[in-house]
């Protein structure tokens, strides 16, 4: 029986071998390798080819429609009310404040301005560094964000856009009151000010809050 088994295992492995050889054409011209190719074509291909094809077929067709696709996002993005999504965040972020006894925030036009850059610069990198390397408050350093500050702090979310304007708002808010980071920024008494900016990319929505404590007039 041992013999049957092992003599059994040896064919396979020839077989193995043989296919292998046939198809790397390494016998190619000689009396072994015409053999060999007479016996690989009497093998049945197997089934796995099929859905490798299907699956070909399938990657095909989405990179077919990617450009189509392109101008669904461009007709999606301009249709987003990005006022709306900035505004419920703002106003979710004021009633935390409320519930803890603290002073409401206050929008800051250059702070609105850095964070909305803020939040398309995090698409590129997601991160506290900026895509240049430099330093998250560099941005408030720019003439156009320019905000001379005492305090600042940054929080930065995304998430993939699939509810409303008001449930992305509300998603994006409760992602950062759950993160003990992020919630610390919200309730610090010391900001007077804020700014909560988004940015959608067609798939993706992207925003970020810049807190403010100005320095004082002289």
């Amino acid at each position: 029986m041992k013999r049957f088994f092992s003599s059994i295992v040896l064919i396979i492995i020839a077989v193995i071998v043989g296919f292998w050889l046939s198809s790397a054409n390494v016998l190619e011209g000689t009396k072994i390798g015409e053999i060999l190719s007479a016996i690989v074509t009497r093998i049945p291909a197997p089934a796995l080819n099929e859905a490798q094809i299907e699956t070909n077929n399938l990657l095909t067709d989405s990179s077919s429609t990617s450009s189509s696709a392109a101008q669904s996002i461009d007709d999606t993005t301009a249709s987003i009310d990005y006022q709306l999504i900035e505004s419920q965040i703002l106003e979710s972020l004021n009633h935390l404040r409320r519930e803890k006894n603290l002073p409401e925030l206050k929008i800051n036009e250059q702070l609105q301005k850095a964070s909305r850059k803020r939040a398309q610069e995090t698409k590129e990198l997601f991160s506290h560094t900026r895509p240049d390397g430099s330093d998250t408050f560099t941005v408030l350093t720019e003439p156009e964000y320019h905000y001379t500050y005492q305090l600042a702090g940054e929080n930065i979310g995304m998430a993939t856009y699939y509810l409303d304007e008001k449930g992305m708002a509300e998603l994006l808010f409760n992602g950062w009151k759950e993160s003990p980071g992020h919630y610390e920024n919200m309730v610090r008494k010391e900001f007077t000010e804020v700014g909560i900016g988004v940015y959608y990319d067609g798939e993706t929505l992207y925003a970020a809050q810049l807190f403010g404590t100005p320095m004082p007039k002289r």
